[in-house]
């Protein structure tokens, strides 16, 4: 099973796209899951994920009465009902699951946040996502169907767009951090602040200085007095003693 909090760089936004497009051709043959949690996604040996258990699974069409089968935090509002599923469903709960996967936390259950929504985005609860990840999942996980995001695979084309993006940010912030370390080197573990870095992506390119200068790297993101960072251990080093 995948463990419950992952940083965004080790559950690599290509292996959910995949995921994400295995759910889509599932639902081409009418059919819902319905029952999309951390428990029923395993991490294959060969480094891909696969979505198991359809016990609880439906075809789709028509005005067909439907079980209410539901799992608290991981199911949209309109799996409390008999209608009114859809594709849509499973993205909901798939982007529930996403969200505890990357902050250990489980989300409100969909009924609760009707009347005052306090779920917390997972930025707030330190998920390494950029600002445009954290919306693209939120979007998933909007209460009402409609406003949603309707399929699973016009959520892998928008990761799959945002997957992009956070490479480009990373190259740019790792070659910034090397012109830096050419000019001012260091001695020892690496130590890097920036003014203009995002913590959803520095944490990747640590890991690749790390690499690339066999030591320790630690980044500093610093915003407004204060910094929040990421730090990668190189040759058995242990950062916390």
């Amino acid at each position: 099973d995948i463990p419950p909090v992952c940083d965004a760089a080790l559950l690599d936004l290509f292996l959910v796209i995949a995921l994400l497009r295995d759910l889509e051709a599932i639902h081409r043959l009418g059919v819902l899951h319905r029952d999309i949690t951390p428990d029923n996604i395993m991490w294959m040996p060969d480094g891909t994920l696969k979505l198991l258990d359809f016990g609880s699974a439906r075809t789709m069409g028509g005005n067909k009465s439907m079980t209410v089968m539901l799992k608290l935090g991981f199911a949209p509002v309109e799996q409390y009902l008999t209608h009114g599923q859809g594709p849509y469903t499973d993205v909901y709960a798939m982007c529930a699951t996403l969200y505890y996967l990357l902050t250990g936390v489980r989300p409100v259950d969909a009924v609760d946040r009707l009347e005052e929504d306090r779920l917390r985005s997972p930025i707030e609860l330190g998920a390494a996502l950029t600002p445009e990840e954290n919306a693209a999942l939120l979007h998933g996980m909007e209460i009402q169907p409609k406003r949603r995001t309707q399929t699973a695979e016009a959520l892998a084309a928008e990761l799959c767009e945002l997957n992009r993006e956070r490479q480009g940010l990373e190259s740019e912030i790792f070659h910034q951090c090397v012109r830096h370390l050419t000019a001012s080197p260091q001695q020892g573990a690496i130590v890097l602040a920036g003014t203009q870095w995002h913590q959803g992506v520095v944490g990747i390119v640590a890991s690749r200085l790390a690499e690339k200068y066999a030591r320790p790297c630690f980044m500093i993101c610093l915003d407004q007095g204060m910094g929040k960072g990421s730090c990668r251990s190189w040759g058995g080093v242990n950062l916390f003693e």
